[in-house]
């Protein structure tokens, strides 16, 4: 059974970049042993990171239909803008 993560990591995986899996399990061990928590494990660590890649690649998706908008001139629609919004603050 998969014990469930501190926020405090997920928070701290939005902050480090993401090219090498390994590199963020490293990073994450001082900030659990901070946050008075077990590091997480090496799964755990890729479910995050996995996490963190997919949640950046809405944000992106979503932040170039709002700039599109704008360069063709218009106002980003109410969608494009809940889009974005819902994008940013992700799971």
């Amino acid at each position: 059974m998969r014990q469930p993560l501190h926020p405090g990591l997920a928070i701290a995986v939005r902050k480090l970049p993401l090219e090498s899996i390994a590199d963020v399990w490293r990073a994450l061990k001082p900030v659990a042993n901070e946050l008075g928590v077990r590091p997480p494990s090496y799964s755990a660590t890729v479910r995050l990171v996995v996490a963190e890649r997919d949640r950046r690649r809405r944000v992106k998706d979503a932040a170039e239909a709002v700039w599109a908008a704008f360069l063709f001139g218009r106002f980003p629609g109410y969608d494009d803008l809940v889009r974005l919004e819902r994008a940013v603050e992700g799971p």
